[in-house]
């Protein structure tokens, strides 16, 4: 592990099995325990930078596993005491491409234990599903995202072009201690990204009756509604660094007959 000396502090979970129920195939198996671990991993992000991070442990398993394969993962903490973040760099067949970020980020919003069903920090796997929170938002994509670079790496591939894959603390607060603060002081572990995929890569969305959408692409920064509290953008102006400063749609339901303007 680059950039850190410690031991990750999560053990090998062993060869993936197939917790749906019934034959799965390997990736899928592979997905669903990576999944389940990582939501068992509390990183809950309250908001307050003043706090200790909580994102350490579900970075070092990221590492971990990653190490697993052949890669050299970089650890670094953003900005803060526990705010781990894991970067590695899958070389590409054309080093004269623009290289392809992929991020997604380790914490979670908070959760109360009373309200659910299960634990949200249980990982637990049952009638098909994997629960706890981080499930949607977004342990699966960073579980999906882990999967697929150790098939990657296990079979030898070199993709077209180099992929950098950022997994990231402290999203929920806006990433002033995550991903601003690894543009600002990590630059070089971006170095010739030109393109990104991420969180919001595309959603789908119900409309109200009467209602219309209206579809604006700008360069913002968005700040989505979670249960800790609602959504909010800033204007093109005021943008914040990120991995990769990038144009995101946003979707208005106004009233059929009301012109959206903002």
């Amino acid at each position: 592990m680059q950039g850190d000396d410690r031991t990750p502090s999560r053990s090998d979970t062993g060869p993936a099995t197939s917790p749906l129920g019934g034959p799965a195939p390997g990736p899928v198996a592979e997905v669903v325990t990576l999944a389940s671990d990582l939501i068992a991993i509390d990183t809950t992000n309250d908001g307050d930078p003043d706090t200790q991070g909580t994102e350490r442990a579900a970075a070092e398993y990221v590492a971990e596993k990653l190490a697993e394969v052949g890669y050299e993962p970089t650890y670094v903490e953003s900005g803060g005491r526990g705010r781990g973040n894991v970067i590695v760099r899958l070389p590409g067949s054309d080093p004269a491409r623009g290289a392809l970020l992929v991020h997604g980020h380790l914490d979670v919003v908070p959760a109360d234990a009373s309200e659910w069903t299960v634990h949200p920090f249980s990982g637990e796997v049952a009638d098909g599903y994997v629960w706890g929170r981080g499930a949607v938002d977004m342990k699966g994509m960073v579980a999906m995202t882990l999967a697929v670079a150790r098939g990657l790496r296990r079979e030898g591939v070199a993709p077209p072009r180099d992929l950098v894959l950022a997994f990231l603390a402290d999203e929920e607060a806006g990433g002033k201690l995550g991903a601003r603060w690894l543009v600002e002081h990590r630059p070089e572990l971006f170095e010739g990204v030109t393109e990104a995929i991420g969180e919001a890569g595309g959603f789908s969305i119900i409309l109200p009756a009467g209602r219309n959408p209206a579809i604006v692409d700008q360069w913002v920064r968005w700040e989505p509604g979670t249960a800790a509290g609602p959504g909010r953008s800033t204007s093109p102006a005021r943008v914040v660094a990120s991995p990769l400063r990038r144009p995101v749609v946003f979707v208005s339901c106004a009233p059929a007959d009301q012109a959206w303007a903002d």
